[in-house]
């Protein structure tokens, strides 16, 4: 028998006999849905805290992997619970995150995950497509695991343990590309502009506090500062605008355009 368990953007939950069934929606691209499987699986046997991965396989026309059950709750679903705990959850998620970035691999994604995307933006002309990529190309070539998509609704806790959720941007880089890429998604007009009007000053102001302490205790812990951070601003705010998020196409545009003007100075 299979239950419904969890629904998201590109992809349903099931469980069946035991284990956690993540069917993926029709025509979504088998590149990502091979690339979650991919880096889920090097995690796991780089023994970080990720559910096993069984398999990928397809049903009904339907792509899916095959994960182990984990039950729990997201640190987002516990945010949002007590807000009180905004701190001490953005210090845990951080360690999080630089567990994952102690993982050292010989493989190079570069090219293919930053270079050749940034050339599908349609909302860049040529000249600003090669000025982002040359910029991109002068950044620091660190190697590290990386999750590319690490936000607190991709954490969950069970009992004592964590676990990271969602490889479907895994990518070999350097770790700090990844802490830039987080940190836009918790700045995201998406995340206050979703929620009711009443709520956004107070989801607005835990997210201020969660993102500098997270930005902190991650710049503690592997003592570098948010400047080093934000060298990948540029870069990684351009790639942003590939997923067509809502509220968030001007945002970038701003972003993107205040980076050139820095650099042009």
């Amino acid at each position: 028998m299979e239950y419904k368990i969890g629904q998201g953007r590109t992809a349903t939950v099931y469980e069946r006999d035991g284990r956690a069934i993540k069917v993926f929606n029709e025509g979504f691209p088998y590149s990502y849905i091979k690339r979650e499987y991919d880096y889920g699986k090097l995690a796991f046997e780089n023994r970080a805290d990720v559910p096993e991965v069984f398999g990928i396989s397809k049903k009904d026309g339907l792509d899916y992997i095959e994960y182990e059950l984990i039950d729990g709750k997201t640190m987002e679903e516990m945010l949002i619970e007590d807000s009180s705990k905004a701190i001490q959850y953005a210090k845990i998620f951080a360690k999080i995150q630089s567990n994952i970035h102690t993982i050292k691999l010989e493989r190079d994604d570069f090219e293919e995950f930053f270079i050749k995307r940034i050339g599908y933006i349609k909302e860049f002309d040529q000249e600003k497509i090669d000025y982002i990529i040359k910029y991109a190309k002068s950044l620091n070539r660190h190697i590290s695991l990386c999750h590319g998509d690490f936000h607190p609704g991709n954490i969950m806790f069970s009992e004592d343990k964590t676990y990271i959720f969602d490889w479907m941007l895994g990518n070999s880089s350097n770790p700090l590309s990844d802490v830039c890429r987080t940190y836009l998604m918790l700045k995201t007009p998406l995340a206050y502009m979703s929620v009711p009007k009443e709520a956004r000053e107070d989801v607005k102001g835990i997210l201020s506090i969660f993102l500098k302490i997270y930005l902190d205790e991650y710049s503690k812990i592997n003592n570098t500062n948010t400047s080093e951070i934000f060298k990948w601003l540029l870069p990684m705010a351009s790639l942003r605008l590939l997923e067509h998020i809502p509220y968030e196409k001007e945002w970038l545009l701003n972003i993107i355009d205040e980076e050139i003007k820095k650099m042009s100075k």
